[in-house]
């Protein structure tokens, strides 16, 4: 019971850092597009630094989803 719930909420949070991560990576490479469409909050440099620092909490967030689908389908 409580290993589905961890997982879809481990599942929701990798797919928001995920996104992120895209965006954040859209506003390194293309900075003049991502600074116009997000109203100048996305900057290149705030997009660098959120993109360097999100390598971890999605490296950890992965880890987990992977961890917790194979645990629950072998549990099953």
């Amino acid at each position: 019971m409580y290993c589905k719930k961890i997982s879809k909420l481990v599942h929701m949070l990798l797919t928001f850092i995920t996104l992120l991560f895209v965006l954040s990576g859209l506003g390194i490479s293309d900075y003049r597009l991502i600074e116009s469409i997000t109203l100048g909050i996305l900057t290149k440099e705030r997009s660098f630094m959120i993109h360097s620092n999100l390598i971890e909490v999605f490296a950890v967030l992965l880890l987990l989803h992977v961890y917790l689908k194979v645990w629950v389908e072998v549990k099953k």
